[in-house]
C-alpha cells in the first residue's frame, strides 16, 4: 500500500465521483534491494525493462516505522480536503 507522485490530479478526480474519502490500495510492487543478490537484481530488472513496465520514482516507508501511520494521515487528510472542496 503506497501512495506516491502518481497520484495526481485525476485520480482525485475519479476517487471524487466514487466515494469522500481516500482508500488505501495496493498499487505498487515494492522489492527491497538489500533481500536481493546482484544476479537477482540484474534478472528482475531485465524482465522489468522486457516487459517495457516503466518504473516510478517514490518515497516507501515500511509498516514498522514509526513514521508509516503519521504519513498515512497527513495524506488522507490532505487528499479529502481536497475532495470535499470538489463537492
Amino acid at each position: 500500500m503506497w501512495i506516491d507522485d502518481d497520484l495526481k490530479k485525476n485520480d482525485l478526480d475519479e476517487s471524487a465521483n466514487e466515494c469522500e474519502t481516500i482508500k488505501r490500495e495496493e498499487r505498487y510492487l515494492v522489492v527491497k534491494r538489500k533481500y536481493l543478490t546482484e544476479s537477482q537484481y540484474e534478472d528482475l530488472e531485465d524482465f522489468v525493462d522486457s516487459l517495457g513496465i516503466s518504473t516510478t520514482g517514490c518515497v516507501v516507508i515500511e509498516t514498522d516505522w514509526p513514521e508509516y501511520e503519521p504519513v498515512w494521515s497527513m495524506l488522507e487528510k490532505r487528499i479529502n480536503k481536497e475532495l470535499k472542496g470538489k463537492g
